[in-house]
């Protein structure tokens, strides 16, 4: 599959690091035993929704990482227009983490709806990420990156993410 074409709008340096955060995020998550994505390991898949630029940073960090002896994270990306589709529905369940980027906010809503009981790490950088059911919302705050937690959509979907990330969330929510 070829990669996207690169979207002028947004600066390579931002969309770099909000790749990267999306894939650490991966090595600190623990999917049940049960999950369709637990058989997996040491690979990973991460499932890019949006913009083409952010797609793009996922598949060259991931590479990156993998030639220096991370564990392998299989890039795969949707159009925003299919996420109501049934293909790119089971595509999103059989991977380990969506990150939604620059996607209109209703039809994130339904994604994140559709995923909301399934073992599915969700990732995304709107401001209405969080309220509509997100696990990990990454934000930006003056000239640096910061993140939030759902741990309620988090532990609903059965995963576990590492105490150590929640501590560097700037907020968590559901941490009862």
């Amino acid at each position: 599959m070829p990669l996207p074409a690169e979207s002028p709008t947004t600066s390579i340096d931002d969309v770099e690091l909000k790749a990267a955060y999306a894939l650490k995020f991966l090595h600190y998550t623990q999917w049940p035993d049960d999950s369709p994505t637990a058989a997996q390991p040491p690979q990973r898949s991460i499932l890019a929704i949006g913009d083409h630029a952010q797609q793009r940073a996922l598949v060259v960090i991931a590479r990156e990482a993998e030639q220096l002896g991370q564990p392998r994270v299989e890039v795969r990306w949707a159009n925003p227009g299919s996420m109501r589709d049934a293909e790119m529905l089971e595509l999103a369940r059989t991977s380990n983490a969506v990150f939604i980027s620059s996607v209109d906010p209703d039809d994130a809503a339904y994604l994140l709806q559709a995923l909301s009981s399934t073992p599915v790490l969700t990732i995304g950088d709107s401001p209405e990420f969080m309220a509509a059911g997100g696990m990990l919302g990454l934000v930006q705050m003056d000239k640096r990156l910061a993140f939030d937690a759902n741990n309620h959509s988090i532990r609903a979907a059965g995963l576990r993410v590492s105490a150590n990330v929640l501590r560097l969330a700037r907020t968590v929510r559901g941490l009862e």
